[in-house]
């Protein structure tokens, strides 16, 4: 990938928002036995449950989805005006949310909390290079990377950075999704996860002060 200027900074924390996503998803599967970082799984459950009738798990079902919503309504809430600015906020909620997964982190509400923060991160009013990125899941990228590839061998690609930096998101969500691994085996998975929100969050608030936030940046 090409870094122009002082981009390379901005670049590895988008792509560090993916690990982060990776890192959360995995451990509450090891925690959890549930995914938090995507809702498609969640939605095919809940036609299950109602199909065969299971009261409980529909309820729970609801509870989660409601978490992913209520993380994207605060997000639509904060970000309603849809400009790609540098606001402070970005930084603020990573921040915070870092810290309350370390307060949660013995506690079975984590699980709800992770999937409101998943929502809330994948609904930040976020851009690079002029395009709103989504950091939870990769689903999208995969057709993103297909697509852009498609266009370059027809000719008429206009984004050919897109392939690798949607590459690298899904390598570095898959390198989260290890890393929780790594860490639950040494007894710190849910401290580095809250560690690595907490950096995010900080370092956001440096790159704003470099003004290495390019938001109106066309590719």
């Amino acid at each position: 990938m090409h870094y122009p200027g002082g981009e390379k900074p901005l670049t590895l924390w988008v792509l560090l928002l993916s690990f982060g996503s990776g890192y959360s998803n995995i451990t509450a599967m090891m925690r959890f036995s549930q995914p938090v970082s995507h809702m498609t799984g969640m939605v095919s459950q809940l036609a299950l449950a109602i199909y065969v009738r299971e009261a409980f798990q529909i309820g729970r079902l609801l509870s989660v989805l409601f978490c992913f919503l209520s993380g994207a309504i605060l997000a639509g809430y904060l970000f309603h005006q849809r400009k790609l600015e540098p606001k402070k906020r970005y930084g603020a909620l990573l921040f915070i949310g870092g810290v309350i997964i370390f307060i949660l982190k013995d506690s079975n509400i984590l699980f709800y909390f992770l999937v409101f923060f998943m929502g809330l991160q994948n609904s930040l009013f976020l851009g690079y290079r002029g395009h709103i990125i989504r950091s939870t899941h990769v689903t999208g990228y995969i057709s993103d990377v297909g697509f852009e590839l498609g266009s370059s061998l027809a000719g008429t690609s206009t984004h050919p950075w897109k392939i690798g930096f949607y590459l690298f998101s899904i390598l570095l969500f898959i390198l989260g999704g290890i890393s929780s691994v790594y860490f639950y085996s040494h007894g710190v998975q849910l401290e580095l996860l809250s560690g690595t929100y907490v950096l995010l969050g900080s370092s956001y608030f440096y790159l704003r002060r470099r003004e290495l936030f390019l938001f109106e940046k066309k590719a």
